[in-house]
């Protein structure tokens, strides 16, 4: 009984933690050719192409000019968007930069993580620097670009190395600087940055070989990754980037498929995924659900694409079908922004719309109108519990904040969690797209 027992427990456990790594294939893809090494060289071009969605059928007469109907080739303009940095949440706390330049944070701090200097939270916004151009921030570890392109960041994470990009720098209550010419940061366990050459780098944790660099070594410095990069995104445990000619490129782990490259081990170097891409974004995740990972990128005739973990309806396919090949989820998508478990995408018509576990659906959800930028952010408390809070800038610079707010992450003076909307603070940078 006791034999039978155990291996019932055992049953239990990886069926558990193999949710989202029970795979239907959506569709037949050629496999996927892998690159050298290119952390030292430009990238070049692959034999492969995404595959297209069936052509349209030619009406009986001609219907008036539609640039939708051109083929991507004709559409591709080599515009390249970025997650907006304009304001950044995740593990209880929150950050966004005004017009002025000046960057605020609030939420939890009793570790120093919003680097202003004390270990007090912040139920209100405080101001932490000047001259700022965009934030990013993993909870621990939080990063800004400011005006002259210098890199700033601070860890205070003490269970494993400073991100910060120094090996002697450690932990850290204020920012510190990194390094210069920088245009674009994301991070997540590990960090990377695109300098004004182009130039993509990265440092940190590298575990699963989410730095591209051929193996799993921490990097303690930046390190040149590949040339001609214009986006990043970090997520955990992997990354993706965008080539300026539109090409996607995927390292790091994939054992939930978040690589779209088929189902398979971690990549230590940069792979091909698809072309015509212009925005990317990757999924975070919490201790509980460590491969509960999606990807979702947007490709120049503004469909959106996703992959990756679809357990909780966040990849908005109106399933919860996990795949490891990028499949069509929607047309006319201007923006998106992944979070733990969820998407959100802003329209030509700058509504919201979400879906995946923060909407409870697998659909997307219209959520509110006038939108310019959305952030949204996990927080998983010391009994492993996960939280999740959203901050949204409208058009006319004022910053909403609603979810939870039990350490005062959504700056309303409370802690009190909002189910709608609550207005946090004007004067909001907002992006122009």
């Amino acid at each position: 009984m006791k034999k039978l027992l155990i291996a019932g427990t055992l049953i239990a456990v990886v069926f558990i933690f193999s949710a989202c790594n029970r795979i239907q294939y959506e569709e037949y893809i050629p496999e996927i050719a892998v690159l050298p090494p290119v952390y030292e060289t430009a990238v070049t071009a692959l034999p492969y192409a995404a595959p297209e969605p069936e052509p349209t059928p030619e009406p009986e007469s001609l219907p008036d000019y539609d640039d939708s109907l051109l083929p991507l080739t004709e559409l591709w303009t080599g515009e390249i968007r970025k997650e907006s940095g304009i304001a950044s949440a995740r593990h209880g706390i929150s950050f966004a930069v005004k017009d002025d330049g000046s960057l605020w944070g609030w939420g939890f701090n009793e570790d120093g993580r919003l680097g202003d200097g004390t270990t007090e939270n912040r139920h209100y916004p405080v101001h932490i620097m000047d001259d700022v151009l965009m934030v990013a921030t993993a909870g621990f570890a939080t990063f800004v670009i400011r005006t002259d392109g210098s890199l700033w960041g601070w860890d205070t994470d003490t269970t494993m190395e400073s991100r910060v990009g120094f090996a002697d720098a450690g932990y850290s209550l204020t920012p510190v600087y990194i390094m210069s010419d920088v245009k674009y940061v994301s991070l997540n366990s590990h960090v990377m940055a695109i300098t004004n050459d182009e130039t993509l780098w990265g440092w940190g944790t590298n575990r699963i070989g989410q730095l591209g660099i051929g193996n799993t070594e921490y990097g303690y410095y930046p390190v040149r990754i590949m040339s001609n990069v214009a986006a990043v995104s970090a997520g955990y445990a992997y990354t993706m980037a965008i080539t300026t000619d539109g090409v996607l490129y995927g390292w790091g782990n994939n054992r939930n498929g978040q690589l779209g490259i088929g189902f398979g081990g971690s990549a230590l170097y940069p792979v091909r995924v698809m072309d015509y891409v212009i925005q990317v974004s990757t999924g975070v995740t919490g201790l509980m659900s460590v491969n509960a990972t999606h990807t979702m990128a947007i490709r120049a005739d503004n469909s959106l694409w996703g992959w990756g973990c679809a357990r909780n309806g966040q990849l908005g396919s109106r399933t919860n079908r996990t795949t490891v090949y990028p499949i069509r989820i929607m047309d006319d998508v201007e923006s998106v922004a992944v979070g733990r478990s969820s998407t959100f995408v802003i329209l030509p018509d700058d509504s919201l719309w979400g879906f995946g576990l923060e909407t409870s659906t697998s659909e997307p959800v219209w959520l509110m109108d006038n939108v310019n930028a959305v952030a949204t952010g996990l927080t998983v408390t010391y009994s492993w519990n996960e939280y999740h809070h959203t901050l949204v800038a409208t058009n006319d610079g004022v910053l909403w904040a609603w979810g939870s707010n039990q350490f005062g992450q959504l700056g309303d003076g409370t802690t009190e969690f909002r189910e709608t909307p609550v207005r946090i603070v004007d004067g909001v940078m907002t992006i122009q797209r």
